[in-house]
């Protein structure tokens, strides 16, 4: 199923169909599902997972590089202050359990203000570094609540946060094309952010787990 589950998402990016209704068509029809139990029967080769700085563990089912991915988010337990940030590609996400609150925001100013930025980069599988940015002010501009069932598309320049509503929530993400080297984040001033940042991997048991509570919350 695997073979199956990246040739569809390839011809979808090929032709540029729109991400979230790819994404959407990959969960109702089952795909999504019958990739997983494959997984977990050690059938579908290998699962990059670790736990995200921004609270969620991260586990990439498939993906070509540079082209798509698609991935698996799963937060569990008190949600925690997250950093506002944008992505080198734009992506569809949507909820399988639970419910994120999605805001948007605006940079208004530069040189002083309760927020620094600085610009990200991903060097290895485990591996981010940051090089520091000047001061600046944000205005939240939007507030989104999405709960079970539903998706949305997020375009690669936006500037966000995504924070769980509720103590589990389990989403699914399919990532287009890169199209930034470099992202955006931004993060309280007083709260300091090292140059270097090094993920820490999910072991095998608890990637497991994870993966038999995401096939509760799909449709077969």
């Amino acid at each position: 199923m695997g073979v199956e589950l990246a040739e569809a998402i390839s011809d979808a990016i090929r032709a540029d169909q729109d991400i979230r209704a790819t994404l959407d068509r990959l969960v109702d029809s089952g795909m999504l599902r019958s990739h997983l139990i494959d997984s977990l029967k050690g059938q579908d080769g290998e699962i990059l997972a670790y736990h995200h700085p921004n609270g969620f563990a991260k586990i990439r089912l498939l993906g070509d590089v540079g082209h798509w991915a698609l991935r698996i988010h799963f937060w569990s337990g008190a949600a925690r202050v997250t950093d506002v940030h944008n992505h080198s590609w734009d992506f569809a996400s949507r909820v399988l359990a639970g419910a994120l609150v999605e805001r948007q925001h605006h940079v208004v100013g530069f040189g002083s203000g309760a927020w620094k930025m600085s610009e990200c980069r991903r060097i290895s599988r485990h591996k981010y570094v940051y090089r520091q940015g000047p001061r600046c002010d944000i205005l939240q501009s939007s507030e989104r609540r999405y709960g079970a069932g539903d998706s949305y598309l997020l375009r690669h320049s936006c500037l966000h946060e995504a924070r769980p509503a509720e103590d589990q929530v389990v989403t699914v993400v399919l990532q287009g094309p890169d199209l930034l080297t470099d992202t955006t984040v931004i993060f309280p001033a007083d709260r300091p952010r090292p140059e270097e940042l090094l993920t820490d991997p999910i072991p095998l048991p608890e990637l497991e787990d994870y993966l038999w509570q995401v096939l509760d919350h799909l449709p077969a």
